[in-house]
């Protein structure tokens, strides 16, 4: 563009197409095993096809599968080389206005995710620290230790890592603060452990063709389930969100009569200890999954809500007068939407709410 740009934007359509049908008689694509591959012998490999955890594609193996013996002395390969980098972090959840922190034992997965939470829904407990650097032309599977000096005390929850790729004079970086949109930094969730600052947390970083993951020393022992769909934890630090039900509770409850909450679908109570931070009103709040019920009694517990909040394990088209709640509800607050608006079936529940 820098280039032609100008010529570029006075061409007309057929003039592009002619360019275009130029250009592309230069460009073969061919399945992998192609007789084209196997003889020929390459000045570049370009290798695009790299996920947040660097090794997922598997591009440690197919670097070693088409280089060998179709490079030319000195060819360029691109990526060349990647720089590790990892920073242990805590959890959290500002936008809540609550304390969140017993629902980080149902936040899990054993394969790396990807980092995609703004920067205030977590802090580093310790820098980022060089983990060391991988050749992709000679590279091995392999396992190796690092520290990294814990600058700040908390509770740790997951290691996030990234890279910094070597595309010949370029160099392209995933970290949390990097400008790529594509490509997010890699989470790898640890036991939640104590660490002071002064210490160091010990680590492991293991590299295959097809993997690239990093424990800690002793690795993760407890029992842990991903029950937490990926959406979850974005709606609950939602400021916006959070906001306009906590105005919407705060009009309906603030200096009103005394009322009957259901909380329909309530999870780990956010929308009911909202409701509850206004006194005089009895807050009644439903939720299927026996798990997260075990969790949001604790979350309750923690934000000093227990007295003002009736948690019941079960479906509301199960809820009976008088044996769930004493009467009828005076006001329903639910929070079951999908993209499609509909999806979770929120009028199903609000039709027997209704009529029970």
């Amino acid at each position: 563009h820098a280039a032609h740009g100008a010529q570029i934007a006075g061409w007309t359509e057929d003039e592009r197409q002619r360019s275009f049908e130029a250009f592309a008689s230069n460009i073969d694509v061919v399945p992998p095993d192609s007789e084209i591959l196997q003889e020929a012998n390459y000045d570049c490999f370009v290798f695009p096809d790299i996920d947040h955890s660097l090794l997922g594609t598997g591009l440690a193996g197919a670097i070693k599968k088409f280089a060998a013996g179709k490079m030319k002395p000195g060819a360029t390969l691109l990526p060349g080389k990647a720089r590790l980098f990892a920073q242990g972090i805590q959890w959290l959840y500002p936008a809540s206005g609550f304390d969140l922190q017993p629902v980080n034992e149902l936040r899990w997965s054993l394969a790396p995710q990807p980092l995609e939470l703004p920067a205030e829904c977590w802090r580093p407990l310790t820098p980022a620290v060089t983990l060391g650097e991988i050749d992709f032309l000679d590279f091995s599977e392999g396992v190796w230790p690092a520290r990294l000096p814990v600058t700040s005390s908390g509770e740790l929850n997951a290691i996030a890592y990234w890279y910094e790729l070597e595309l010949g004079g370029v160099r392209i970086s995933s970290a949390p603060t990097g400008i790529l949109g594509c490509i997010k930094p890699a989470l790898q969730y640890t036991d939640t452990q104590r660490l002071e600052a002064g210490a160091e947390l010990a680590v492991e970083v293991q590299a295959t063709n097809s993997c690239l993951q990093i424990r800690t020393c002793p690795p993760a022992t407890q029992t842990r389930s991903r029950l937490l769909p990926g959406w979850y934890v974005p709606m609950v630090v939602d400021e916006a969100r959070n906001d306009g039900y906590d105005q919407a509770l705060h009009a309906r409850l603030a200096g009103g009569t005394a009322s009957r909450v259901l909380d329909i679908g309530a999870g780990f109570g956010l929308l009911s200890m909202m409701a509850a931070r206004h006194p005089g009103h009895q807050v009644h709040a439903c939720e299927v999954n026996p798990v997260i019920v075990r969790t949001a009694a604790e979350v309750i517990r923690v934000n000093g809500a227990a007295d003002r909040i009736h948690l019941l394990n079960k479906d509301c088209r199960s809820l009976k007068v008088p044996e769930d709640l004493p009467e009828r509800a005076d006001l329903a607050v639910f929070e079951l939407f999908d993209c499609s608006l509909l999806g979770e079936g929120i009028l199903h529940f609000l039709a027997y709410a209704r009529e029970h």
